[in-house]
């Protein structure tokens, strides 16, 4: 007995819905090169809210997206965990104040030219 389920994949390319009995879950995909990441770590349902799915689930859905992709010529690789946030450097007290006094500076501009524009 085969099991009814569905791929497609959405959002430009960096989105893929997978639906079976069970419901939907989307996932997301990102690209670097020829290869294809799943994002497997991370699902949603139906209203985009954080869904979990079980063992049993992550054994044949995931089995099944690749193979769906792969068939498409994708090269894919899943991830099953969060990749790391990239660090930023730590940043001095005056650079940040810096680069504040700039935006409020710069926005300070932009409405006084406004202000001018329409004043006339």
């Amino acid at each position: 007995m085969t099991e009814e389920f569905s791929v497609t994949i959405t959002a430009r390319g960096e989105g893929l819905d997978y639906r079976d009995p069970d419901g939907l879950f989307r996932f997301e995909l990102s690209h670097k090169g020829n290869k294809t990441f799943l994002h497997a770590y991370d699902c949603r349902g139906e209203a985009f809210l954080p869904r979990t799915f079980s063992d049993e689930q992550r054994q044949h859905i995931i089995p099944r997206i690749v193979s769906h992709l792969e068939r498409h010529g994708s090269r894919v690789e899943v991830l099953s965990e969060s990749p790391p946030v990239p660090r930023r450097p730590l940043r001095s007290v005056d650079d940040i104040l810096q680069e504040r006094l700039r935006r409020r500076d710069a926005e300070h501009q932009k409405t006084s030219f406004f202000k001018r524009l329409f004043s006339e």
